[in-house]
């Protein structure tokens, strides 16, 4: 299915999945896009889905950017994406990926 298109809140064709297999998802946790996870999670996107690399949409939420002028607004949406994924799937957060590592593991490595 790579490079479908899903149609995302706003009304734009965004890809299902990304030349790396990542899905919209995963990309949607990265970016920090509240609104498109909430809306993807209620079309039944599945959150435990892995990448190439066995990351998790929780995997890549941990990864986000949480820097400048933006810091304080990407941890609330941070926050607000974390509930929903791990409402959705509580499992996430021992989920390993290929190095054996959790999502808490990489916001330890990115908060340094």
């Amino acid at each position: 299915r790579a490079w479908d298109n899903v149609i995302s809140p706003s009304g734009e064709d965004v890809p299902s999945e990304d030349a790396h297999h990542r899905p919209a998802l995963h990309l949607a946790c990265l970016r920090g896009s509240t609104g498109f996870v909430e809306w993807a999670l209620a079309r039944g996107f599945d959150p435990r889905r892995r990448d190439d690399h066995r990351w998790t949409a929780l995997h890549w939420l941990a990864w986000a950017r949480r820097e400048g002028n933006n810091a304080a607004s990407m941890d609330a949406r941070c926050v607000a994406i974390g509930t929903l994924l791990l409402d959705a799937a509580p499992e996430l957060a021992t989920e390993r990926d290929e190095d054996g590592m959790l999502p808490v593991d990489i916001l330890a490595l990115r908060r340094g």
